[in-house]
């Protein structure tokens, strides 16, 4: 489901580190972005963007895997991460490993649930080995 605040103007990670020289960060689509998502799944909103948060998001951006709408909405989808008031915008600007924990689906399973994308064994290979084929639910 798209929906226009999440899909605000945020900053698609530049392709080489040529590209960050004089670059401009605009922040606020990323503090919009947050609080709609946040308003939605129980997480705490931002009010400000502190100088500590600008620069956590000028490093994170300078990152490939920092694809700030893809985080979002990949958390919105994980049954794991609703409600979870420990989600956090500064968590997950602080660093590289919690927005990649959050992209590689490490909380796409609920506690006691069933995980999204789980990998179902359809069938064995010439080598024996069973082959995994993801079987998305949303």
């Amino acid at each position: 489901m798209e929906h226009p605040i999440v899909d605000a103007d945020v900053e698609v990670p530049p392709k080489s580190p040529k590209e960050n020289i004089g670059r401009r960060v605009n922040y606020q689509p990323y503090m919009t972005a947050w609080n709609y998502c946040a308003d939605q799944c129980g997480w705490p909103v931002i009010i400000e963007l502190n100088d500590d948060r600008k620069a956590k998001i000028r490093t994170r951006s300078k990152e490939p895997n920092f694809r700030w709408k893809e985080i979002l909405d990949k958390a919105r989808k994980a049954s794991g991460l609703r409600g979870a008031t420990w989600l956090t915008f500064d968590w997950l600007i602080t660093n590289q490993k919690n927005y990649i924990k959050v992209l590689e689906g490490n909380y796409d399973k609920s506690f006691g649930g069933e995980r999204i994308g789980k990998p179902q064994v359809k069938e064995k290979g010439s080598s024996g080995l069973p082959l995994i084929e993801e079987d998305l639910v949303l």
